[in-house]
């Protein structure tokens, strides 16, 4: 965000706040609190019921946040490369501030202090990098001139239901029209300042990159909900030439011009003593151009070609989960998601790629979000074709725990995985590319803190080559303390 917009929200708050009216009654303040709940509070995030606030010229400035512990162990005998074991800590701290103006202006602050560090055996261990994180900084006008449109401007939250088209933060302007059963969301959102204190700069991936994005849901009722997404994306990214020299830091692989559009519906059936049956689909198309840049090996940072393909691809993603009736509230669920396949230097290519904001985490019934399309494997769904199949139960007051198989399989035979979180590539001759096994246990029984326990295990297919048969194994546990 610039540097004058964020002092133009300082200003508005120290101007806004010196010309408030006097306390508020329990009424105002009741309607306070629910706007606070409605803009800020979020599925993944967990708050106090009552968090702490501070009286600030008559109004109330709400502060609270988390501190998210997370320790993870990977181990890949024989298929994760050279490197046989390795861990990861994380910290995050994440402090947040909510003042509403009057009824119709509020704001809210939200900053990360975060340490990572990355260890592999056998070795002394990487450094432990530590940096500042800005999250969301918006400023809220409901209600604009009495349209019934709410504005919003500074960096945005967005996230749709199984944060399959986006689940991420951007610096943005956002209007939202939400009257009987339509909502309609129209944003235009483009990065204007780092992210990270230990980066220089914007991300290349998204350095002048712009987006427009649109989201229209109709809910008839709550048993049913049908929604329209549409995504479209404009990359001015510097053009670079063959034997041009680029600092590793600048380096980016990929242009895209595109547009992402498509069609959903998630909703309940009632089956009375049987239990209750939720069903969902999305489907996606995908159209425009891509430019790829390559650096040539062995003169680094040197640009090797240049290339411009169309792009062409589809996806679709439906599932089912019956919950039965009775003690515990055992789940059943299935899903099965495919992205078209293609040769991915034809000119023409048609591997589907998502819009680059996605997730794909879905909670299937449970305490918390995870993966869904495998935790420890964690593809983007591109050339892929993904069958789960997997059961839940609900435990304890306020726990559940799932056990999911996925099998995966490319559309198209390729050396190329997107995004999945393995460093040995296929060899590109046969399709099947294995199967994976996850449980995931969440704890959440003490009015604050919530512990998540998962166990993944994939395992290689043909598609690995000589390496199918091999197994590599993940263990996660991620430990959040509100206040």
């Amino acid at each position: 965000m610039p540097t004058s917009l964020c002092c133009g929200l300082c200003s508005v708050l120290i101007t806004a706040a010196a010309a408030a009216e006097p306390p508020p009654t329990q009424l105002e303040t009741h309607r306070t609190e629910s706007l606070r709940e409605r803009l800020t509070e979020r599925e993944d995030k967990r708050r106090p019921d009552h968090p702490h606030t501070i009286d600030l010229a008559g109004r109330p400035l709400t502060l609270s946040g988390e501190l998210v512990l997370e320790l993870g162990t990977q181990r890949a005998p024989g298929l994760g490369g050279a490197a046989r074991k390795r861990s990861q800590r994380v910290g995050v701290l994440e402090l947040e501030a909510f003042y509403p103006f009057d009824e119709h202006w509020s704001a809210f602050a939200q900053l990360r202090l975060a340490a990572e560090r990355e260890r592999v055996a056998g070795s002394a261990g990487g450094p432990t990098a530590r940096f500042v994180e800005r999250g969301e900084f918006w400023l809220h006008r409901r209600n604009l001139r009495g349209s019934g449109v709410d504005v919003d401007i500074g960096r945005l939250k967005f996230e749709d239901e199984r944060r399959w088209w986006w689940d991420e933060e951007l610096d943005a302007l956002r209007a939202s029209y939400d009257v009987d059963d339509l909502e309609v969301i129209a944003a235009l959102a483009r990065e204007q300042a780092r992210v990270r204190s230990d980066r220089r700069g914007i991300d290349p991936e998204r350095q002048r990159v712009r987006r427009w994005l649109a989201q229209a849901t109709w809910s008839h009722d709550k048993a049913f909900e049908r929604h329209l997404m549409l995504l479209h994306q404009r990359d001015r990214s510097a053009a670079e030439t063959p034997g041009q020299v680029v600092a590793a830091a600048a380096q980016d692989e990929s242009d895209v011009d595109g547009t992402w559009f498509g069609i959903g519906a998630h909703g309940r059936i009632e089956l009375g003593a049987a239990g209750r049956l939720d069903h969902r689909f999305d489907g996606a198309l995908l159209r425009g151009r891509e430019r790829r840049i390559r650096y040539g090996d062995e003169a680094p940072g040197v640009v090797d070609s240049m290339q411009r393909h169309r792009l062409r691809g589809w996806a679709f993603d439906a599932g089912l989960r019956w919950t039965l009736s009775g003690e515990h509230d055992p789940r059943l669920f299935a899903g099965f998601a495919q992205g078209s396949g293609g040769a991915p230097d034809a000119a023409t290519d048609r591997n589907f790629r998502q819009t680059g904001l996605q997730a794909n985490e879905a909670g299937n019934g449970g305490v918390k979000r995870y993966p869904h399309y495998g935790v420890l494997l964690e593809p983007e769904l591109s050339n892929l074709r993904i069958r789960s199949l997997g059961a839940g139960l609900s435990i304890l007051d306020g726990s559940s725990i799932d056990l999911v198989l996925h099998r995966y399989r490319q559309q198209v035979p390729s050396p190329q995985l997107r995004g999945a979180h393995v460093s040995t590539e296929p060899a590109g001759r046969f399709a099947r590319l294995g199967t994976a096994i996850d449980l995931v246990l969440a704890l959440d029984e003490w009015q604050g803190p919530v512990l998540k326990l998962i166990a993944s295990r994939f395992h290689a297919g043909p598609a690995f080559g000589a390496l199918e048969g091999r197994r590599q194994h993940l263990l996660l546990l991620e430990l959040t303390l509100p206040f």
